[in-house]
């Protein structure tokens, strides 16, 4: 049998607490160091919003600047085609829950205001009008944005050389069920235009690669910290 003096188990102790105190003080730690990554997580997300908020935005102050060049009877015409390809776009990718697109152009003080929705289905075969932003999530509204600016371009280009439409991450916000249909739009667009229109897409959903032309997969050298860019197709 093994004894301990008093002073020892004071010390023992004294040190089991100490142990029971950082344990304590290393849970709350983690849990902070938790939260902190959780509250980093939601910024980044936030300021994605906002970045992707700037960039809808952008596009249909595009629309509004090309209606400008337009005149009344012309902005009714473009409208039409505008709403009419947009709405074919929608019903390729997600089939008939959407059934029409609208710009809802207007003027306000000499200038082009837009007001763009969504009709579309729920229960019931109900039709609903929506702002587009409220349209069932951001998929919508990363199709349509799409499409606004390849026609803007399209329209902008008419006496360019071969336009290029560059797009980043354009369709983060579209559920993965829909993104084989979207890559078909894209190939559909660049087809029907032929050599007048060329598409530059930085994406990490490979369902993309499958329908481009040219393929580059850019990956980081852990070892080097460079970025290796390598031809695919």
């Amino acid at each position: 049998m093994i004894s301990c003096s008093n002073d020892m188990l004071d010390l023992i102790d004294r040190a089991q607490r100490a142990v029971s105190l950082v344990t304590s003080f290393e849970k709350v730690v983690t849990e902070e160091d938790t939260r902190a990554k959780m509250v980093a997580k939601r910024g980044k997300e936030l300021q994605a919003e906002v970045e992707s908020l700037k960039e809808d935005s952008a596009v249909y102050n595009d629309v509004a600047l090309l209606f400008q060049t337009f005149s009344e009877q012309e902005q009714r015409v473009v409208q039409d085609k505008f709403e009419q390809l947009i709405s074919y776009g929608l019903t390729l990718v997600f089939g008939d829950r959407f059934k029409q697109f609208r710009l809802n152009a207007g003027v306000e003080r000499n200038q082009v205001v837009l007001n763009p929705t969504l009709v579309f289905e729920v229960d019931e075969g109900i039709p609903v009008t929506s702002d587009i932003m409220g349209a069932q999530g951001g998929g919508p509204a990363d199709c349509v944005g799409f499409m606004l600016k390849l026609l803007v371009l399209i329209f902008n280009g008419r006496d360019k050389v071969r336009p290029v439409l560059f797009m980043d991450e354009t369709f983060s916000h579209l559920s993965e069920e829909y993104l084989p249909a979207m890559a078909a739009v894209i190939r559909k667009f660049v087809d029907e235009m032929g050599n007048d229109l060329q598409i530059v897409l930085v994406t990490h959903q490979p369902t993309f690669a499958d329908v481009a032309d040219v393929v580059y997969r850019f990956s980081l050298d852990e070892k080097t910290k460079h970025t290796q860019v390598e031809r695919l197709s």
